[in-house]
């Protein structure tokens, strides 16, 4: 098991977050949309017609949400306090990742967001 470590501009938190393979790991600058505090290993969406990325999420019904946004494009690499405003964060693109690490909003189907995401070489594997 490999220990992530993210940076804070005040220090170092180590997490647990990266499920070994670390040369097999992909990331990207994103911007998270204003209005949200997410934490490493968030599982993250995109509206079609946005260039900002959210927590992925169903609707309170349970249907995926019209925009895209129900479609895992991605894994946050740290925290990220975008409460008040957009936030620059690093999205692991390709990876093998610790499967309870890895939050999911509760309306996603959890098979179905490790298909879609196993779809993008993203692996959840479950902690040994």
């Amino acid at each position: 098991m490999t220990i992530h470590v993210s940076q804070t501009s005040d220090a170092y938190a180590p997490q647990e977050l990266v499920h070994g393979n670390t040369h097999m790991l992909l990331a990207e600058k994103v911007t998270v949309a204003s209005g949200q505090t997410l934490t490493a290993g968030a599982i993250l969406g995109k509206g079609a017609a946005s260039k900002y990325y959210t927590a992925s999420l169903n609707d309170l019904a349970g249907d995926p949400v019209a925009d895209g946004r129900d479609d895992p494009v991605g894994i946050l690499a740290h925290d990220v306090d975008a409460s008040t405003a957009d936030q620059s964060a690093l999205m692991y693109t390709r990876g093998d990742f610790i499967e309870g690490a890895c939050a999911a909003d509760s309306s996603l189907n959890a098979a179905t967001v490790k298909a879609a995401l196993r779809a993008l070489n993203i692996y959840l594997i479950a902690a040994e």
